[in-house]
């Protein structure tokens, strides 16, 4: 098959500009967005699909409450705009441990009240982890 044999309906250019549309409207009522795109933060990259500020704000603090020796490990944090609460994180090469995505998950839940999916990226043999959604109690303030 070649891209010349992909059949298009007909109306795919409305679909796609509905679609597009309601990205927008998605990303504009998210919230504040950042003044800025990617970051590095006490050694990680943090970074948000819509650069919304409450998002860094929250990977900040995770970042805070990781063991020093779990957070070493870590080369980024991104957030899923879309879905909320939902990370990736991706270890540097080398340096996954099997307790890496629980401890990530623990600060999570201690700082944010939970997540709505976790996957930690790694090199190792174990290849991606992915932790289901996870509610806890929501911290105070947050």
């Amino acid at each position: 098959m070649n891209d010349d044999d992909i059949q298009l309906p007909p109306n795919h250019r409305a679909v796609a500009e509905a679609i597009a549309h309601q990205n927008a409207i998605d990303r504009a009522e998210a919230g504040p967005k950042a003044p800025h795109g990617a970051i590095s933060y006490r050694g990680v990259t943090l970074d948000s699909r819509w650069d919304i500020l409450a998002e860094y704000s929250a990977m900040r603090a995770i970042v805070d409450a990781l063991p020093d020796l779990t957070r070493v490990r870590i080369e980024s944090f991104w957030c899923d705009s879309k879905c909320t609460a939902n990370y990736i994180v991706t270890v540097k090469a080398r340096r996954f441990v099997a307790d890496l995505p629980y401890a990530v998950e623990d600060a999570v839940v201690a700082t944010c009240g939970g997540h709505n999916g976790i996957m930690v990226q790694s090199d190792a043999s174990e290849g991606n982890v992915t932790l289901d959604c996870r509610w806890g109690e929501v911290p105070e303030g947050y």
